[in-house]
């Protein structure tokens, strides 16, 4: 798949994001978990959907913007995510 970064690549993004200024780290909200169940109302949690959830619960919950290259997390109307293209970073070393 094209969009999948390997190990290396993933921390090498951690690391640039922990020190971007426009980036906001949170600790884990008290009505994530509540947020988080209301989310789960599909029939079968296939795939990423359980943890994307948990995502969107946080977001919700701390009145942020999601960023994510993840289109599926449009799933949810009342999260509006911003999602990144495939090729977003791709030209970056």
């Amino acid at each position: 798949v094209e969009d999948l970064r390997t190990p290396e690549e993933a921390i090498r993004v951690y690391r640039e994001l922990l020190v971007d200024e426009r980036v906001r780290h949170a600790e884990e909200p008290r009505d994530a978990e509540s947020v988080w169940l209301t989310l789960m109302t599909v029939p079968v949690a296939k795939g990423s959907v359980w943890t994307d959830a948990w995502l969107a619960a946080f977001a919700l919950t701390q009145g942020v913007k999601l960023v994510s290259f993840d289109s599926g997390m449009r799933r949810w109307a009342e999260l509006q995510p911003e999602v990144l293209s495939r090729t977003f970073g791709a030209n970056r070393s």
